[in-house]
């Protein structure tokens, strides 16, 4: 039995969260302004200094700042420069997704991508399982809940992500057309999935009972073999995984320390899993 630390790592829990970054590097700032007029004769306020200069970024780089020297003659310029931003929250994850500044999208329809070009397009993966012990390799011949995912007759109950479509499709196709239409999208979007499926393992029921599920090694080892046919459907992609949102909040709740929480994972998984 290990920890909540160390299920969260295997599960390599992705940001569920827009993020936000201005530019990586702001535009050098103006230094202050020039010098005051020359200065002449003893008037002390004629050979004064000139004006303050101000300068900066115009995208959130320090601001600089200048004032005009003393005494006689001119006054020299100010000495400023707006500054680099050196990072900002998510910056590498942004990297990664080949963007620079904020992500937008959400959970619509293939007319509004259309219509709105987005960064993001989210599915959310929840209400079932299947019922074997590995994944289904036709949905003609998957139950989940007991529930055929057949779906001839154009209805289907199938509760399980994998048989949302066509039940002639191979299983995860709804996974596999949201990577290829984003890499297909001009301009691209990347697909986001956010996976709840530990509380439909528990019978529905959310708070304590669905973290102490994570314990159990029946429970887990569907848990762990459906999130890898997940995996295997995103394969090379590149993908955000928001992984069971609502569950660490329970968890925090038992425990202001969830990492002391223990999980059944290497017991449920030990292909994957051996290791730990």
């Amino acid at each position: 039995m290990t920890n909540l630390r160390t299920l969260g790592t295997l599960a390599l829990l992705g940001l569920g969260t827009l993020i936000a970054c201005s530019s990586s590097s702001g535009d050098d700032g103006n230094g202050g302004a020039v010098g005051g007029t020359s200065g002449s004769g003893s008037d002390a306020s004629a050979a004064s200094g000139g004006i303050t200069g101000t300068g900066g970024s115009n995208d959130s780089g320090a601001s600089g700042t200048g004032s005009g020297g003393s005494g006689d003659g001119g006054g020299s310029n100010g000495d400023a420069s707006g500054g680099n931003t050196s990072s900002c929250l998510g910056q590498s994850l942004l990297a990664d997704l080949g963007k620079t500044k904020m992500i937008v999208g959400g959970l619509v329809a293939d007319a509004t991508v259309t219509a709105a070009p987005i960064d993001l397009r989210y599915i959310y993966i929840s209400g079932g399982l299947f019922d074997s012990a590995t994944a289904c390799t036709s949905c003609l011949s998957c139950t989940s809940g007991g529930t055929s995912c057949a779906n001839e007759n154009g209805a289907s109950g199938c509760a399980w992500w994998g048989c949302w479509q066509y039940d002639k499709d191979p299983p995860g196709e709804t996974v596999r057309t949201l990577d290829t239409a984003g890499e297909a999208a001009s301009p691209a979007y990347v697909p986001m999935y956010t996976y709840y499926e530990i509380r439909s393992l528990n019978g529905g029921t959310e708070g304590a009972t669905e973290v102490a599920a994570a314990k159990q090694v029946s429970i887990m080892q569907r848990y762990f073999a459906d999130w890898r046919f997940l995996l295997q459907q995103v394969g090379q992609n590149v993908a955000l995984l928001q992984i069971e949102p609502d569950f660490w909040g329970f968890a925090e709740e038992q425990n202001t320390d969830p990492h002391s929480l223990p999980a059944a994972v290497a017991s449920a998984d030990p292909t994957d899993c051996a290791c730990v």
